[in-house]
């Protein structure tokens, strides 16, 4: 599993202004970044960190919460 700190290089790199974010995702994939935003996450952020976690929905949720 990605450490932390490699979660977080992921996540600027996917947030960052010089790198547009293009992705396509299935209706489950799209769910999951549902849920996380249900979580009290802006979608934005949510889909950022779902794609940096590999799509792995928990440890997205785990990031989005431990980087608050």
């Amino acid at each position: 599993a990605p450490t932390p700190s490699q979660l977080q290089g992921r996540f600027d790199a996917a947030s960052s202004p010089a790198v547009g974010l293009v992705v396509g995702l299935s209706d489950d994939e799209l769910s999951a970044v549902h849920r996380l935003e249900a979580m009290g996450f802006p979608f934005d952020r949510a889909l950022e960190a779902y794609v940096a976690c590999d799509k792995d929905e928990m440890l997205a949720a785990n990031f989005l919460f431990d980087s608050q």
